[in-house]
């Protein structure tokens, strides 16, 4: 499998109620990564766009998460448990496993 486009990721305006997901610090410089559309709000739209903008940084901090055993260090805590198997299940999915 193909890794994903490196981060930082950021929003950039884009043509007809779009804005564009671009690498780097804009689109000339890796180019664009996605476009997110408008849907029922200016607040949906900006919540979308943030959100697969920051995807590289989070899949990074779950994954430092995870590596450093920080999620599990609570002994038998059912919720930190239950939080590294979320952790490790979102790594999965944005990694297409």
């Amino acid at each position: 499998m193909s890794t994903h486009t490196p981060g930082p990721w950021q929003l950039s305006p884009g043509a007809n109620d779009a804005g564009l997901i671009v690498a780097g610090k804009s689109l000339s410089d890796r180019g664009s990564v996605a476009s997110v559309h408008w849907r029922e709000s200016q607040e949906e739209f900006s919540a979308n766009a943030h959100l697969i903008a920051a995807a590289p940084a989070l899949l990074e901090a779950l994954e430092a998460c995870i590596a450093s055993g920080g999620l599990e260090r609570s002994g038998n805590d059912a919720n930190a448990q239950n939080a590294a198997d979320k952790a490790r299940a979102a790594i999965a999915q944005a990694k297409g496993e």
